[in-house]
């Protein structure tokens, strides 16, 4: 496995641009993104979307579906992440998932196609969600599919969001 170390980009490259082309999205709709700290809860790094229902019982909203993107200029590689991010009653649009990098600052786009289905595996709440789409330099090591992935927190029990998945799947 080759050793990449992935960041936000400073700009959207020519790399970067092929990726929004292949997932059909608007790159005029990408944003740099502070991750933000809730005042509500302490959200955990990687769970966006788990830590996006928990924003919202506390304070509504709806989650806004995504890509983050990232590279490793060095190493010619390039990956949009499927991402979501809270979107306040305001519209506004916030990364509450901190990041297991301590990175400040995302590259996020809006993708209003693709969203996650909430299931169970194997008796524990599941996540349908998108795999990340990973190029090095042009050819793609990853295309666009679904996954399945089962979340290992207990942010199900801490906050009662397995109630979700119930309601989700009657």
């Amino acid at each position: 496995m080759m050793n990449v170390k992935v960041s936000s980009p400073q700009k959207i490259d020519s790399h970067l641009r092929d990726i929004i082309k292949y997932l059909e999205l608007d790159e005029s709709k990408a944003v740099w993104m502070e991750v933000n700290k809730s005042n509500s809860f302490v959200p955990e790094p990687t769970f966006c979307h788990l830590n996006v229902m928990v924003k919202m019982g506390y304070e509504m909203g709806i989650p806004q579906f995504g890509w983050m993107l990232a590279q490793d200029k060095s190493m010619n590689f390039s990956e949009a992440q499927f991402h979501c991010v809270w979107k306040s009653p305001e519209g506004d649009l916030q990364d509450i998932t901190p990041r297991l990098d301590n990175e400040k600052r995302v590259l996020f786009i809006p993708d209003d196609k693709r969203a996650i289905g909430l299931c169970y595996y194997e008796n524990k709440p599941a996540i349908n969600t998108f795999d990340n789409v990973r190029v090095l330099g042009n050819q793609y090591l990853t295309d666009l599919r679904r996954i399945k992935i089962v979340p290992e927190t207990d942010m199900f029990e801490k906050y009662g969001i397995e109630f979700f998945w119930k309601a989700s799947n009657k």
